[in-house]
């Protein structure tokens, strides 16, 4: 990759106030460059500095949809009947995608890990196992899941190009909940 300055700051690192209480960003060590892939850094957005004020919201240091200590019980289950690594994976890359605002790519990977797990629990579909499994409240949390999630992802995946685009939001993939209600009947279920 080319070593691209950010087309804000044109490399500086340097905002126009930082006096008014803005922090150079740690990330980037006020470069304003991403350290590992020579593009604009992703957490500041190529400022070099973590605006303050109310006028931009601060990201959070640690954005994961997926809570590490699930990550870490999936990897630590031993199945015989199913290998758990491809979960992990995807589960992985939903917080990487999640914590560098890339939205398309985290809904299509929920949509992934849905159409994963159903075989865990004797079902083929995603939709006969939120139907019939669990309790009541469960069964509304995986419904919600199946069909929000999915609709999203098709949104994503299949709608044509348009004239004018409004890119996705972390809002509009806030599935985490009903992730890690998944996730954890996972766990209970292998262990």
């Amino acid at each position: 990759m080319h070593n691209r300055p950010c087309e804000v700051c044109h490399g500086t690192g340097e905002i126009p106030n930082p006096e008014k209480g803005d922090k150079q960003c740690p990330y980037c060590s006020g470069s304003g460059m991403d350290p590992f892939h020579y593009n604009p850094c992703i957490k500041c957005e190529g400022f070099g500095y973590q605006r303050m004020n109310k006028n931009r919201i601060i990201r959070a240091e640690n954005r994961n949809f997926v809570n590490p200590n699930r990550i870490e019980q999936l990897k630590s289950l031993e199945s015989t009947d199913f290998d758990l690594v491809k979960l992990v994976q995807l589960c992985r890359e939903l917080n990487t995608a999640f914590s560098t605002d890339c939205f398309y790519s985290c809904g299509m990977l929920i949509r992934a890990i849905v159409d994963h797990c159903p075989p865990i629990f004797g079902f083929e579909t995603f939709k006969d196992f939120s139907n019939q499994y669990g309790t009541k409240s469960f069964k509304d949390s995986m419904e919600h899941l199946e069909n929000g999630s999915r609709k999203l992802a098709d949104g994503y995946l299949h709608e044509h190009i348009r004239k004018k685009e409004s890119l996705p939001t972390a809002e509009q993939v806030e599935y985490r909940s009903q992730m890690d209600k998944l996730l954890s009947e996972i766990i209970d279920f292998l262990s």
